[in-house]
């Protein structure tokens, strides 16, 4: 017994020895997966502000980030690019060699459409919303649900304002995606604020950038009448912000729900929620459709019903039943039961 035992021993060693290293080697293949495929390619993200000005900016880059880690690309970033300059910035990097373009904002749809069919082997993609694709073969569209992320920020503001009292919607540019989350929230006050549409003041602020007038714009508000605060304005919403902060120290009462990523640390007495895009999780999608060589000139939906479109749970500074109201409609979107429309815009 004693003398099979110990080639057996020796044989187990042996075995157990190949077994680590084979899980080690599939370990080291599922971390990354696409680092060899992708090791000769080349991807860009131009975005309209520096990643630092703004959450919407912010955001674009942590998902962006994930991805060229996760795929080992080689990667550039063209912060400050407006929309007058997208053409011939978008030319360039194409020129550059670049196989993956990514633009980050609605307002950059036109160029889009321009330049793509003059560079037919690099793919680019609009990572908001472009409208229509127009039957570009290397063209793709990430859709951000601007109409749902809407429609979650003033239902959440209707259930939690006073019942005598306004919501307040702050825009920045006219641009599609913007008129979009305007639709969607306007749908929202309809189904879920006591008086409707006359519950709901706008105010288009025609700027992405400028604090001070985001600042202005929500003062007015409040003194009109509105106690919950929300909108899509990119770098403006500081103003946002700023303008809770100082009529609450006046004595009102005004609450905010944030944009773009959970930021309610910056004030969190008047925070209730921040409405999100699911940044990493859709990014990381991006990049791996694209080395896998799947990437489809078709739009792909981010929205409620796969999580791309959220609001930060637990809810502050509000009634429990306002969580858990909100809980019900989102789960009503998701099964079918509310359905926002996609297509809706509201003009100024």
């Amino acid at each position: 017994m004693t003398y099979l035992m110990k080639p057996m021993t020796y044989l187990m060693k042996r075995w157990i020895g190949v077994l680590l290293h084979v899980t080690l080697a599939l370990g080291i293949l599922v971390a990354q997966p696409f680092t060899a495929a992708a090791q000769q390619k080349k991807a860009a993200l131009i975005t309209y502000a520096p990643v630092a000005g703004s959450d919407w900016d912010r955001g674009h880059f942590i998902g962006w980030e994930s991805m060229i880690k996760k795929t080992g690309m080689a990667s550039s970033l063209v912060e400050g690019v407006n929309f007058d300059q997208a053409a011939s910035v978008l030319r360039r990097l194409a020129r550059e060699g670049n196989d993956l373009i990514v633009a980050s904002s609605a307002g950059y749809g036109r160029a889009l459409l321009d330049v793509a069919p003059e560079f037919p082997d690099t793919f680019f993609v609009m990572y908001s919303s472009i409208g229509s694709l127009k039957g570009i073969k290397n063209l793709a569209e990430f859709r951000l649900n601007w109409n749902e992320a809407g429609y979650l920020s003033a239902t959440v503001a209707c259930l939690a304002k006073a019942s005598d009292r306004k919501i307040g919607m702050v825009l920045g540019e006219p641009i599609t995606a913007f008129t979009r989350f305007g639709a969607g929230a306007t749908q929202a006050v309809k189904d879920h604020c006591p008086k409707g549409e006359d519950d709901l003041l706008v105010s288009w602020i025609r700027t992405f950038t400028d604090i001070s007038r985001g600042k202005q714009a929500s003062i007015a508000l409040v003194a009109q009448g509105a106690e919950v605060l929300f909108g899509a304005v990119n770098g403006a919403f500081n103003g946002i912000v700023g303008a809770v902060k100082q009529v609450n120290k006046r004595g009102k009462n005004a609450k905010i729900v944030m944009e773009y990523m959970d930021r309610c640390e910056v004030i969190p007495e008047a925070c209730i929620t921040s409405f999100t895009f699911d940044w990493i999780r859709q990014y990381d999608r991006l990049g791996a459709l694209f080395v896998e060589g799947k990437l489809e000139p078709k739009t792909y939906q981010i929205w409620v019903k796969n999580d791309g479109v959220k609001l930060v749970f637990p809810l502050r500074n509000v009634d429990s039943s306002v969580e858990k109201g909100m809980k019900d409609v989102i789960a009503k979107i998701k099964a079918g039961e509310i359905n926002v429309s996609p297509t809706d815009q509201l003009k100024p």
